[in-house]
């Protein structure tokens, strides 16, 4: 199937989409963060500095002068005021408006991710991604590890030979040792900037498939050049530069700008409202003059999209039109949101139906809602 990739410049910030198959997967505001630092993005690495200690928490000051909270974890010591620690964020900050000051979610459970597999030396124990399922790979993959590798084999490991995925557990053992060196250093440092959304794609992409990836502003492309050379030097051959708007030229603008609208028209009459609030997303269908089942039907795939795409997490609340006691109509509903939901590689959770007739879901809550990024960064 093919996938494009297009990054664009455009209203003074940067924007990037992943699409498959004609169908946009994923989307991404920036080629890095754009707040104004680096603090407190998804899966970064500090040496931060333990201010206070809770009997659940601790709050810990990370580079310029953030400010993150710990859960506590059975797995390691409880720390003290004054100590050096290896943190990671596991979630970014994501203010509302009653918290605007809301640090990063962190955890002492590190996690190194490559193309191939993740190094977790905080939890030595060898493991296989759900999507591996062949019980020939499996047993290929037992007679290569012990069952006290501090891996994860992702599924991208099946399609390469032994020798690509020592290389790379060698690569991040090594990353790992050298982000210890750095506890002797001044704290408060940053010794791993994980990637963004956008080069992760980049870095899992297959090349056996049809791959073009497509920018439309020079220094950008020298950028993703020069990520795509250090990381995958296979892909430079399907990079390609282009003048014009490449949003428009494919077809995807009005998709992009219904990341940051409230309201999206389904054809052919009826709408989606989507509203985010402190304590949950609220998606409300209306059916207009069209059948209820009909439009609920159209939702579901612009529903499961628009959550994927502009990152949204948390609770999720479903008001579908006419939905109410019709005990074969939820489990439908409920089965095509599945369906869509596996194919957008999303993550939900779903816990039924409310007494009030609503749909209740959650996702986890791990990067900053891109209508809430763009905010930031102008």
């Amino acid at each position: 199937m093919p996938i494009k990739l297009l990054f664009s410049y455009h209203k003074n910030y940067h924007r990037a989409l992943y699409i498959k198959d004609d169908h946009v997967l994923d989307a991404d505001l920036g080629w890095q963060t754009l707040q104004n630092n680096d603090t407190g993005c998804l899966d970064c690495i500090y040496w931060g500095r333990v201010l206070q200690v809770y009997s659940s928490h601790a709050y810990i000051r990370l580079p310029k002068d953030q400010i993150g909270i710990l859960p506590l974890e059975h797995l390691f010591p409880k720390p003290h005021e004054g100590q050096s620690i290896l943190v990671q964020v596991r979630r970014e900050a994501i203010p509302d408006e009653g918290t605007q000051n809301k640090g990063p979610l962190l955890t002492q459970k590190i996690v190194l991710a490559g193309r191939f597999c993740l190094f977790h030396p905080f939890h030595e124990e060898y493991q296989l991604s759900s999507k591996i399922n062949d019980p020939a790979v499996i047993k290929r993959f037992q007679g290569m590890f012990s069952k006290k590798e501090p891996i994860t084999l992702r599924e991208s490991a099946t399609h390469v030979v032994p020798e690509q995925i020592f290389h790379e557990i060698q690569n991040l053992q090594q990353q790992y040792n050298e982000i210890m060196l750095l506890q002797k250093q001044t704290p408060c440092n940053t010794p791993y900037l994980a990637l963004s959304p956008c080069q992760r794609w980049i870095r899992d992409l297959d090349v056996n498939e049809d791959v073009e990836i497509v920018i439309d502003n020079d220094s950008r492309a020298k950028n993703i050049r020069n990520f795509i050379q250090t990381y995958r030097p296979d892909l430079l051959p399907h990079v390609h530069k282009n003048s014009s708007n490449i949003f428009d030229e494919f077809g995807v603008e009005d998709f992009w700008d219904s990341l940051f609208l409230n309201v999206i028209d389904l054809p052919p009459s009826g709408n989606i409202v989507i509203n985010m609030t402190a304590a949950a997303v609220i998606v409300d269908i209306n059916s207009g003059s069209h059948n209820q089942h009909d439009t609920n039907k159209n939702a579901i795939p612009m529903i499961i999209q628009q959550l994927k795409c502009r990152h949204l997490g948390g609770n999720i609340i479903m008001d579908f039109a006419g939905s109410k006691n019709h005990t074969q109509i939820r489990k439908q509903l409920v089965e095509q949101i599945k369906h869509h939901a596996a194919f957008y590689d999303l993550p939900l959770e779903i816990f039924g139906w409310s007494k009030l007739g609503w749909l209740e879901a959650r996702l986890p809550k791990r990067y900053l809602p891109i209508p809430q990024h763009l905010s930031l960064s102008k």
